[in-house]
């Protein structure tokens, strides 16, 4: 799809993003900046959106005063929820009350809070090339859906007051809706809550994973990195058992005599000696 020209994006919709900045210099202003000019603003720009964020509005007035009337009039708003930065859910809020159209993105690693977590909502990893690509992907794809005739806004508020409205109506029928409306919503805040802690305890469980296996490829002692295949482990063992030194069984597997060890020691090889004269000599 060619990229929209100037004229086209003055005369075009606006997108305001709201996420959190950070100070100049800082971690959170860069990991913004990145994700704004890499991952949000191609996309949008593509399907002729002009783009702002509010430390680049330029207009002369109170900065306050000027966030709010983006996120009240601007045609699509991003929000960033990472961090769970209370002005970013503030203007979230606001968004929800006017009821136009949004796109939510965060952090792959975090979660959503429990009131929101039934939106769907973009996770990425900035630093991962793929997930920055996918993240592009499905920003142009809501960006789509949004602009069709059978588009319609869905907020917690906007469901609670159409729940309300069919519950007072008298309808038995209209009740019956609310209710198994209410129930279904619920589940599937619960169920992409539920999605979200499963994935991250994937993470957190191939996280230890990693960590435990480079315990088999580090030595923070000699501070140099060694993988244990299981051959050289089978060499250790027996050379162990034979009563070779640390140095010996070092030279043979191509390792640092504090690798072996270390390697020694968790595996659960014995030694005459305690560790600590390990570290000074040669097993017995």
């Amino acid at each position: 799809m060619p990229r929209a020209t100037k004229a086209e994006k003055a005369e075009g919709k606006k997108c305001f993003v709201i996420s959190p900045i950070g100070s100049d210099n800082s971690d959170i202003r860069r990991r913004a900046d990145q994700v704004y000019k890499h991952i949000i603003c191609p996309p949008l720009e593509q399907a002729g959106y002009e783009v702002v964020r509010a430390d680049k509005i330029s207009d002369p007035g109170m900065i306050t005063s000027q966030i709010i009337e983006h996120v009240v009039s601007d045609d699509l708003v991003i929000a960033d929820l990472t961090g769970h930065n209370p002005n970013v859910f503030y203007e979230l809020a606001v968004r929800h009350a006017v009821g136009k159209p949004f796109i939510q993105i965060i952090d792959h690693k975090e979660d959503i809070p429990f009131d929101i977590a039934g939106f769907r909502t973009i996770h990425f990893d900035h630093k991962d090339l793929d997930s920055a690509a996918q993240a592009k992907e499905e920003i142009a794809k809501q960006v789509e859906a949004i602009s069709s005739q059978e588009f319609r806004v869905i907020t917690p508020l906007n469901v609670t007051i159409d729940m309300q409205k069919m519950q007072s109506s008298g309808d038995l029928e209209e009740v019956y809706l609310s209710k198994m409306f209410e129930a279904i919503s619920s589940m599937q805040s619960q169920i992409s809550l539920l999605d979200r802690r499963i994935h991250l305890n994937d993470m957190r469980r191939n996280d230890r994973r990693t960590e435990a296996s480079l315990k088999d490829f580090y030595d923070p002692v000699s501070n140099t990195s060694f993988r244990w295949s299981k051959e050289n482990e089978n060499i250790l063992t027996e050379m162990w058992a034979d009563g070779k030194s640390a140095s010996e069984i070092a030279k043979v597997v191509g390792s640092s005599r504090n690798a072996v060890i270390g390697k020694a020691h968790r595996i659960g090889l014995h030694s005459k000696k305690g560790l600590g004269d390990l570290m000074n000599s040669d097993h017995e």
